[in-house]
């Protein structure tokens, strides 16, 4: 059908063959179209799947920065990792693989939400500036009650409620803990 290019996307077409080409135009059209249009600001993309998560951290069902992530697809791995031994550690003694100290928010955020594209830039530099981090202001994203508390930097098991904590040795991940730490 198609004979001679001309140009890059170009081609001559003789008399017989342009009178069966002349549905391509119209379908060329509506390709370039729907190629080229933005979705709507209304679509959504698929809700994360959390459901592993929320079996045991139940507060973020309804907590506002871990919804708004997951109706908009990012779900709780794509900042804490996927966290297998912390999800099957039913000591709660290793921590996820990701965590944040609230000097290293921002830094983590900003990987999705860059500064220069947040609305009202300038008090979100006000807020820089006061030593806020963005879960200071957009959600709490901290739990309630805690039975175990990490350091974030290490990993290192630094407090935790006695509960289901071997004494003798650390725990049963020695080194996540430091042995002469009383649970």
């Amino acid at each position: 059908m198609f004979r001679k290019p001309v140009a890059a996307g170009v081609v001559l077409l003789r008399g017989c063959e342009m009178r069966h080409a002349f549905w391509l135009l119209p379908l060329g059209v509506a390709v370039v179209a729907v190629a080229t249009c933005a979705p709507p600001a209304t679509v959504r993309t698929q809700s994360a799947d959390n459901s592993y998560c929320l079996a045991c951290h139940t507060r973020y069902k309804s907590e506002k920065l871990a919804t708004r992530h997951a109706d908009a697809g990012v779900s709780c791995t794509k900042c804490h990792g996927a966290s297998q031994d912390h999800c099957r550690d039913k000591d709660n003694i290793t921590p996820p693989d990701i965590m944040y100290s609230h000097e290293r928010i921002v830094e983590a955020c900003m990987e999705c939400h860059p500064g220069n594209l947040l609305a009202r830039k300038e008090i979100h530099q006000e807020g820089r500036q006061a030593g806020k981090a963005c879960t200071d202001c957009h959600g709490s994203h901290r739990l309630a009650h805690r039975t175990r508390r990490w350091n974030k930097a290490t990993g290192d098991l630094i407090e935790a409620d006695g509960a289901r904590v071997p004494i003798a040795g650390g725990t049963r991940r020695g080194a996540r803990t430091p042995g002469n730490t009383h649970l």
